[in-house]
């Protein structure tokens, strides 16, 4: 766990700049604003917190003053170190992917964690892939199981298929299909390509659920009308064999033809088997 004392001295580590040179408060606010010393000895811990992190904002997309990464990271810190949920959470991202900061998944893994615990969606699901990925700590499926699943409860699609292929493949929990299809098919609704075929696959094969091709052709039409050669293939074989759409030839020819102009080698010696081209 880093201590405030730590990421105070982050704070004058990474951006000296800071109290050599204040940023100049009227590119922000405005020439003609007037902020007094009593404004400021009058305002709360969260109001100065969220002027923090607006003005970090600012100096990130360059709104009203010229672009500065490195002054957004220093804004940012100073707002999450007084416990603003964005701030840590943008602070994190930043620290990730060194944009205005040196590179650090250890640092970024605590402000993650930080707002992750109080429900910042975003945080928990990248402190899922950061368990799962050994960054900024050693690899634990369990806690990437668990912090992808406090994502997927409320609705993140990308937490969701993830948490389906850790119960598909028993990582950090134990295996169980049944489970697997509850969350893939939680995020397929959202749209999620690879939660769509692996519920089709769950469903061809009847694994976690009752076999159904209807719906398994169900998905892998979705997936085939938006160019996706595995689908495309399935859904070639499910035609020509008459499983969960009617038997039909030439529809089971199309879809293998466009599966492998893609390169999909499974549709091109299908192809060859038919004697197509």
């Amino acid at each position: 766990m880093v201590s405030v004392a730590r990421s105070t001295t982050l704070f004058f580590l990474y951006f000296p700049f800071l109290f050599s040179h204040a940023p100049d408060m009227s590119e922000a606010i405005g020439e003609d604003a007037v902020i007094s010393e009593q404004d400021f000895s009058t305002r709360t811990p969260l109001h100065l917190a969220s002027a923090q992190y607006s003005l970090a904002g600012m100096y990130a997309t360059g709104e009203g003053v010229a672009k500065d990464l490195s002054a957004a990271c220093a804004w940012y810190l100073r707002a999450a170190e007084q416990g603003h949920v964005a701030a840590q959470y943008h602070l994190a991202t930043m620290l990730m992917s060194g944009k205005g900061v040196v590179q650090n998944y250890e640092e970024a893994l605590f402000w993650f964690k930080k707002s992750g615990e109080k429900g910042m969606i975003d945080a928990q699901y990248l402190l899922g892939c950061m368990f799962a990925q050994a960054l900024g700590t050693e690899k634990n499926y369990q806690m990437s199981f668990l912090w992808f699943k406090l994502a997927a409860l409320q609705g993140h699609a990308e937490a969701q298929y993830h948490l389906g292929v850790f119960f598909a493949k028993g990582r950090g929990v134990a295996q169980n299909h049944a489970d697997a299809a509850f969350w893939f098919e939680k995020s397929a609704h959202q749209g999620h390509t690879k939660a769509c075929y692996y519920l089709a696959a769950l469903y061809f094969r009847g694994k976690g659920v009752s076999q159904d091709f209807t719906r398994a052709a169900e998905w892998y039409q979705r997936l085939a009308a938006q160019g996706e050669p595995r689908a495309q293939y399935y859904l070639g074989m499910m035609c020509l064999r008459g499983k969960g759409v009617k038997m039909d030839y030439d529809l089971a020819v199309t879809w293998y033809r466009r599966a492998a102009q893609q390169g999909y080698e499974k549709a091109l010696r299908a192809l060859l088997r038919l004697g197509g081209e």
